[in-house]
């Protein structure tokens, strides 16, 4: 019986043996493998879960300029443009989401990161916090760049500088030159909206700050007073290039442009 016992147990040990030096081998040759496959893994989850549970707006805005807003204010910007939303046949309203993209020149970079020594009276720059942000800047940049040619919104609300400037240019002081980051060609012009040359900023953009929409509604005033309303185009890919979504994004757009308070 004991010697029965002595072999089960040399058996375990060799078994348990064979299982370690194999994982041991399987994580000197595959553990960055084994990390990477994890992580994205994990996050294509993380992703799904939320798409799956987060509510889908009708109409999407985006704003690209020189203010950073918090997850509050844009919830609170969306609902004050679905307030404008025209209603569905059936009576059921629509909604607004606002997707924010903070981009800053870099004269307001600067700004943000010159301070006076309190020693010395000396004014001076937080290089390290500068660069960061300029490094965030830029990433912002390529992604509201990006975003524009997903087909995901035709409202766009843009600071003067993302209007006028091109994109290698933003994060320098020096005059426009090259492309703008906002193609003109992709932008239908007011005329054939048929809204006011009162309201125009130039052929194809509306300033905000001159709307009844942005003087009444309290939470729009966030928004920095350079702020343009503009209306793109359709494209061939994205939501916009279904009719009917398109055509609540055109009527959002004048909506706002043509707000009226009761």
């Amino acid at each position: 019986m004991d010697e029965q016992n002595e072999k089960l147990e040399a058996s375990d040990i060799v078994v348990q043996n064979k299982f370690t030096r194999w994982f041991e081998n399987f994580w000197y040759h595959y553990k960055w493998h084994t990390i990477f496959i994890s992580f994205f893994v994990f996050v294509f989850a993380v992703c799904f879960v939320q798409c799956a549970t987060t509510e889908r707006s009708d109409a999407i805005v985006v704003y690209a300029g020189g203010y950073t807003l918090s997850a509050s204010e844009a919830e609170e910007i969306a609902k004050a443009m679905t307030g404008v939303m025209p209603a569905n046949e059936d009576g059921s309203g629509n909604s607004t989401g606002l997707n924010p993209f903070s981009i800053y020149t870099e004269k307001e970079l600067t700004a943000m990161y010159r301070y006076t020594d309190e020693d010395t009276g000396e004014e001076k720059m937080d290089s390290y916090a500068y660069s960061s942000a300029k490094a965030v800047n830029q990433d912002h940049i390529s992604s509201f760049s990006d975003f524009l040619m997903t087909g995901t919104s035709s409202v766009w609300l843009v600071s003067e500088a993302v209007y006028d400037t091109a994109e290698d240019d933003l994060t320098r002081e020096i005059e426009p030159d090259g492309l703008s980051l906002i193609q003109k060609e992709r932008l239908v012009p007011l005329a054939e909206l048929g809204v006011s040359a009162d309201l125009a900023y130039d052929a194809y953009a509306v300033r905000l700050a001159d709307t009844a929409f942005y003087q009444y509604y309290e939470v729009m005033q966030l928004l920095p007073e350079d702020t343009l309303l503009v209306f793109s185009r359709s494209m061939v890919v994205g939501a916009v290039a279904d009719e009917e979504i398109y055509e609540m994004h055109r009527q959002l757009f004048l909506g706002i442009v043509n707000f009226q308070p009761k």
